[in-house]
């Protein structure tokens, strides 16, 4: 039932990354509830043990999907570590990018490079969008997302200090061919 209201109402993400972004929120609110709440509750207050035994059940189940799911996309990540980013969608290190277009493994999304460079940039790195000069007195210039234009294939993906997971610190990298700051594009 829910699954249907979810479609009906526009829902874009796909149940993988729901489940993963749940067990997050679950993992938040459990931890929350048994260092902030719980404790300064009398019994007599609110009895809510049932309630979070049942919320924990629930983020173990989800959990489980989540370690199961990781471990038959593990291999296929490990073979791509300078492609692989934190997917914008369900946060997991499994979104492969270059292609041209991202995927992510763990949660199927798709998105084109441009999109999964602005969505790197803005949520993985949190960097703001750029304000542009004005030449103008009574004009200004909308915001940019804080992406290039890249020079070797000259889509608008081009990442400074992206990060991935054979580059945890950051590289220079095009979403789009996967030229990198080294001058190359390495071999998918």
């Amino acid at each position: 039932m829910l699954r249907n209201s979810l479609q009906h109402y526009g829902l874009e993400h796909s149940a993988e990354a729901i489940e993963a972004s749940a067990a997050s929120v679950l993992n938040f609110l459990i931890t929350f509830l048994d260092e902030h709440l719980l404790p300064d509750l009398h019994e007599s207050e609110w009895d809510v043990d049932a309630d979070v035994d049942r919320v924990r059940d629930g983020l173990a189940d989800i959990q489980g999907f989540v370690r199961k799911r990781m471990n038959e996309i593990k291999n296929a990540l490990a073979r791509q570590p300078e492609f692989t980013i934190q997917c914008t969608t369900c946060q997991k290190q499994a979104c492969i990018i270059g292609r041209p277009e991202a995927r992510c493994l763990f949660c199927t999304q798709r998105m084109d490079s441009d999109n999964a460079a602005i969505g790197h940039v803005h949520v993985t790195l949190q960097r703001p969008f750029r304000q542009i000069p004005t030449t103008s007195d009574i004009f200004s210039q909308p915001a940019q997302p804080a992406v290039d234009r890249c020079q070797s294939c000259g889509q608008r993906a081009w990442v400074v200090g992206a990060v991935t997971t054979a580059e945890p610190t950051g590289i220079d990298l095009c979403f789009h061919c996967a030229q990198t700051s080294a001058g190359s594009a390495p071999k998918h």
